[in-house]
């Protein structure tokens, strides 16, 4: 594929997307940095409100991309150093999740 080829895919995947979803105004958006293998890069603006909302949506974007295209997408969200490939799900790290892991390393039965 080239490239005006995929920036039709982009467009018409993200167009799809954003029918679904809806913005409320005055809350911060989750934006995503999306590499394709050919090099580009292209950015995309989760209209949901709440972070596991914008993921799922993020998500949903990418498992279109690749089914379009048929190559794994290399993503990360702007201004993060962590990379993601392909739309598998992510998992979220939640206050419980740290403090069990704390309590686990902090009491740790020697035997």
């Amino acid at each position: 594929m080239n490239s005006i080829q995929l920036a039709e895919v982009f467009k018409n995947v993200t167009n799809q997307v954003r029918l679904e979803m809806v913005h409320r105004k005055g809350k911060k958006r989750i934006k995503v940095e999306i590499n394709l293998q050919d090099g580009s890069k292209r950015y995309y603006t989760a209209r949901a409100d709440s972070k596991k909302d914008a993921l799922h949506e993020i998500l949903m974007v990418i498992r279109c991309i690749e089914a379009e295209t048929g190559q794994k997408i290399l993503w990360r969200e702007a201004g993060s150093e962590t990379y993601h490939l392909g739309s598998k799900s992510i998992k979220e790290f939640s206050l419980i999740n740290k403090l069990r892991k704390f309590w686990d390393m902090f009491w740790e039965i020697k035997e």
